[in-house]
């Protein structure tokens, strides 16, 4: 068997990631005889920093990658649907083995995913989240449906005796959406932007699809079956919201902090911290690699 590892949201600038750190990942990867390695989104902030890091994953294993929303933010509406490099996969194919193939899928979103009466999440958007500065051609809800549409014609493409690993960013099942209560209630609104549902369902229809990774949420749910799909979410997430960096920069300060301080403090003593930690980095690293086996060529 040969191993397929997917990592998602690595934000490698807002993490403050370097070379040492990218050094780290490729001995895990090595580690675990890793033979394909898939990029599942939010990589960083523009495509320049996104290429570089998959250029140097590139030097040491077959790579892939897709588009998450922060790299949309630096792109054109033809280059986050059709960018070209031969190992960007937006509803394109993969040939891992000949019985394994890799679907990519950038992904979007719908408003779905919160319940209740309906508001203008476009002008929420525009006032407090990331992507008001994404261009997109279309209003949120018929850029999913165009998506949704090609992802069941490119499913009904492939034949029976095949088994496909889709990998998604953004969230594909209301199953994995975090609600909260109370004070934190208002939070619920920004479910709007982290996907829809319309992946997760229309995936049931396919026996071919062997799993379903995501990411975009920031919470790891691990290997969760529903509905008959075996899905896959280890995000890396930012590294101060890992609960260990949080603890050690806890420690640091000799206080309790809040999360608008941890992450205060996180970008002044980023390198600090992985100096001083290089077993969180690499633990962390560690925990957010989905690792898939697939059959080997015959």
């Amino acid at each position: 068997m040969k191993r397929l590892a997917v990592l998602s949201d690595v934000h490698i600038d807002i993490n403050q990631l370097a070379e040492t750190e990218w050094a780290m990942l490729v001995k895990l990867l090595l580690d675990e005889h890793i033979d394909h390695v898939h990029l599942a989104g939010d990589i960083a902030n523009t495509k320049q920093q996104a290429l570089a890091f998959v250029d140097y994953l590139s030097n040491y294993f077959p790579t892939t990658f897709h588009w998450g929303n922060h790299e949309m933010a630096d792109l054109t509406e033809g280059e986050i649907e059709h960018y070209l490099d031969p190992r960007f996969l937006n509803f394109r194919f993969f040939a891992l083995s000949d019985t394994t193939w890799l679907l990519g899928i950038n992904g979007w979103y719908d408003y779905s995913f919160v319940e209740g009466a309906p508001r203008d999440f476009e002008r929420l958007k525009k006032l407090a989240w990331y992507d008001r500065f994404i261009q997109r051609e279309a209003r949120d809800p018929v850029v999913m449906q165009q998506i949704a549409d090609n992802f069941v014609a490119i499913m009904r493409t492939v034949p029976k005796d095949k088994r496909v690993i889709v990998s998604t960013h953004f969230v594909p099942n209301q199953a994995f959406v975090q609600t909260f209560t109370g004070k934190y209630a208002k939070w619920n609104q920004i479910n709007a932007f982290l996907g829809s549902p319309k992946i997760g369902q229309m995936a049931t229809e396919f026996l071919q699809i062997k799993a379903l990774v995501f990411g975009h949420t920031h919470h790891r749910f691990g290997s969760v079956q529903v509905g008959g799909i075996h899905y896959e979410c280890r995000p890396l997430g930012y590294a101060y919201e890992w609960r260990s960096m949080r603890e050690a920069l806890k420690q640091k300060q000799q206080k309790q902090l809040t999360m608008a301080a941890l992450k205060r403090e996180w970008q002044q003593s980023a390198k600090e911290m992985y100096r001083l930690y290089p077993e969180i980095v690499e633990q962390e690293l560690k925990a957010a690699l989905t690792i898939l086996p697939y059959e080997e060529e015959k």
